[in-house]
């Protein structure tokens, strides 16, 4: 069953963009997510969960569906198997995920609701990310990121749409995407690194978009 591709996965991914062009081993990222995210409230205004979808870029979702029939009755069923291959693997690293509440990181329990499929040469998945413990965003801080914490992808936050929430609990609040600053120190150090290389798992933050909750 394929899986997603990443360094910590397999090298397939570095072959594949290494072949394309000289440049897209220059520097980091070398491949690129564009993510819209749902936050879940409950009755009593409390935030149980996160729905993520994920938009892979073309030459990934190419890769993805190599050897895959697109006129293939089951394909549904294909790619939610390759969906399902790709969380388990994700599940280690947190789904890429990181909430904290009051400075704290937040527990997240296994995502068991998701779904996979392609929009305009593009593999996509969607999944739902359900807290261990509902956070109050009326009495604490709440906030969270997405991003891959080596960098090797970038995580963007999608044009259109990129942010909503659902459930009877969500009014009077809203969340807000707050872009990255990275120091000239650090895109320095990103530029820098080719497709074999790595910073560590403390890289991806700096680039990542993260979002606040702001409640009344």
């Amino acid at each position: 069953m394929r899986r997603i591709i990443h360094p910590w996965f397999c090298g397939a991914l570095i072959a594949l963009y290494g072949a394309l062009s000289p440049l897209t081993v220059h520097a980091h990222p070398h491949a690129w997510i564009d993510l819209k995210s749902t936050v879940i409230f409950d009755a009593e205004g409390r935030i149980t969960a996160l729905t993520q979808e994920w938009s892979f870029d073309e030459f990934y979702s190419a890769f993805v569906m190599e050897g895959i029939n697109a006129d293939d009755p089951e394909l549904d069923k294909v790619l939610q198997e390759v969906t399902r291959s790709n969380l388990a693997n994700l599940r280690e690293f947190d789904y890429f995920t990181l909430v904290r509440t009051d400075g704290q990181k937040v527990d997240l329990a296994d995502v068991t609701d998701f779904n996979g499929g392609t929009r305009d040469r593009r593999y996509w998945m969607r999944f739902t990310i359900p807290f261990k413990a509902a956070l109050d965003p009326r009495a604490h801080d709440v906030s969270f990121a997405v991003f891959d914490p080596t960098y090797y992808i970038e995580i963007l936050y999608a044009p259109n749409d990129p942010l909503s929430l659902t459930g009877t609990g969500a009014s009077g609040c809203r969340a807000d995407i707050i872009a990255p600053t990275p120091n000239m120190d650090v895109i320095g150090l990103a530029a820098g690194l080719d497709a074999t290389e790595s910073a560590g798992n403390a890289l991806g933050e700096n680039f990542a978009d993260k979002v606040t909750m702001i409640c009344q």
